[in-house]
């Protein structure tokens, strides 16, 4: 089966990559010649993080980045609020700071070693689908037409989607009147590099994020309309000096930039044969640094679905979940982002002291900072009572459709230490038997292509294939025997108590995989 990827950005990438490492063919057009130039989004959260981790990618990226552990939020120069990420339950408790044409890069390189090319300078032209396909028209560099058919789309291709047009989908919602003010360059003055710095002033919001190479991120709310869009080194510095900064000296600036933030959504993120993923299907305030995560997670929810219908492997419903799941997502981050930069968007000196209290007030509860946090990085992001996931209740450990945590564990066969996420990162189903505080764990006889199968046990067992020697998987997903179906995505699918796998676990598969629906003897008790 061939598959179409529109946009090269980090979306659009992230899909090439999974669905390479699936072993299915695709073709991933863009339509500018180059790779961008400017940093654009620059940070990647914990939960992408995780994801990079099971893609096999995420050590080019902690080499390149920049770890931020903390935001603070000023009023007068004075300090009302810290945000830890320590807090964070993920080995990767910061925001790494890395500028997205870096990203891009990396990216770019790591499909490129599973032979995805990116084809610069194509831009698809027209659509029309039935039931077996699509049919698309693509202008090639030098103006050359083709004619292509493909068995599914993927829309990557941003805010100014062309899919989307073709779709006939309307992109509904606004653009916020205030105007934001970007600016990459250095800082001289004393500014903390592990933190992101947030200043409020009755005239705006000014903040500074680091960035690799001792740079710093600029973002200034309300600059005047007449400096365009593009300020000079002279105009953000005088920015400054008007919030009560002049002490800090912005030099060496590397790119400049002032837009509108819009703030906009699709209906449906499928139409027929065809996805929309990423800023294509929904776009919003770059507060939190919340858009770039999300389309990584939009486009690693979809891959592994669209892997297994490219191999004939899906259940027939199977693709419709990834509206299901992600739309739900993608339009809570517009919902609270929407909240989150009204109060900061605030202007006038009664308001700044309303914002100010409001902030000091409520960051004063640790509870509430975590929650904050683990919205902020995405680790929060749930699909529980979406059609795919099933749960029967087991006590402690994430449900259905949450992140399936991380935990040490220990070989049995070959006494090495080694971690959940190792098993994860196969790219297949990962059905854990669990039974941290036991010796035994009953045996299942399970068809191999279905899944990867792991029996874990208490410290001393010699029948399971790892050990809890740390107490993290008890500490982690509690200590009554279990089961639990873990996704390619990193989620929690399924669960139930581990004596009723046989009787539980077949009907469910059947939501997933084609070859467990024509059969309901792939799983037997031993």
């Amino acid at each position: 089966m061939n598959i179409l990827i529109v946009g090269a950005g980090p979306t659009g990438l992230v899909m090439a990559h999974e669905l390479a490492r699936y072993g299915v063919s695709c073709r991933l057009i863009e339509k500018t010649s180059q790779r961008s130039l400017t940093s654009r989004a620059i940070g990647i959260h914990a939960l992408t993080l995780e994801v990079f981790e099971l893609m096999g990618v995420v050590d080019d990226f902690l080499a390149a980045g920049h770890r931020i552990g903390a935001a603070s939020a000023y009023s007068d120069r004075r300090r009302i609020a810290r945000l830890p990420l320590d807090t964070l339950e993920s080995r990767y408790p910061f925001i790494l700071s890395l500028s997205q044409n870096e990203t891009e890069r990396l990216l770019e390189d790591h499909a490129g070693r599973r032979g995805v090319r990116v084809e610069r300078g194509t831009e698809i032209m027209a659509l029309h689908q039935d039931e077996n396909g699509v049919s698309v028209r693509l202008r090639s560099p030098g103006g050359r037409v083709e004619e292509e058919r493909m068995d599914w789309v993927v829309g990557c291709d941003g805010f100014h989607s062309t899919v989307r047009h073709l779709l006939d989908l309307s992109f509904k919602g606004g653009s916020y009147a205030d105007v934001v003010l970007l600016a990459d360059i250095r800082v001289v003055g004393e500014t903390d590099p592990l933190e992101a710095q947030l200043f409020f002033a009755p005239n705006g919001l000014t903040a500074l994020l680091p960035m690799p190479q001792g740079r710093h991120r600029l973002v200034a709310t309300e600059p005047p309309a007449e400096w365009g869009t593009e300020p000079t080194l002279e105009q953000c510095q005088s920015i400054m000096n008007s919030r009560g900064l002049g002490h800090l000296r912005l030099t060496d600036p590397i790119w400049t930039s002032t837009f509108k933030i819009p703030h906009r959504s699709v209906a449906h993120f499928r139409k027929g044969r065809v996805f929309l993923a990423g800023d294509a299907a929904h776009v919003h305030s770059p507060m939190g640094a919340q858009g770039m995560n999300a389309g990584i997670q939009d486009a690693f929810n979809l891959a592994w679905k669209l892997g297994l219908a490219a191999s004939e492997a899906a259940a027939p419903s199977l693709l419709e979940t990834y509206e299901a799941e992600r739309k739900p997502i993608d339009d809570a981050i517009i919902r609270w982002t929407d909240r989150g930069t009204r109060l900061l968007f605030l202007q006038g000196s009664a308001a700044h002291r309303v914002r100010t209290e409001v902030v000091s007030f409520l960051m004063q509860f640790a509870w509430l900072r975590r929650r904050i946090a683990n919205a902020a990085s995405q680790l929060g992001v749930r699909y529980r009572r979406t059609p795919l996931v099933e749960e029967h209740s087991v006590s402690g450990g994430p449900g259905a459709g949450d992140r399936a945590p991380d935990a040490r564990i220990h070989g049995v066969a070959t006494r090495t230490p080694h971690r959940f996420f190792e098993l994860f990162a196969r790219g297949r189903h990962t059905l854990l038997l669990l039974w941290p505080g036991g010796y035994d764990v009953p045996q299942l006889n399970l068809t191999a292509d279905l899944l990867a199968v792991y029996k874990i046990a208490a410290n001393g067992s010699t029948t399971a294939d790892f050990t809890d020697v740390s107490g993290d998987v008890a500490s982690r997903y509690g200590i009554e025997p279990a089961s639990y179906l873990v996704r390619p995505d990193g989620y929690v699918g399924f669960r139930c108590s581990l004596g009723e796998t046989n009787n539980l676990l077949p009907d469910y598969l059947k939501k997933i995989f084609a070859k467990a629906a024509a059969s309901d003897s792939h799983i037997r008790a031993a």
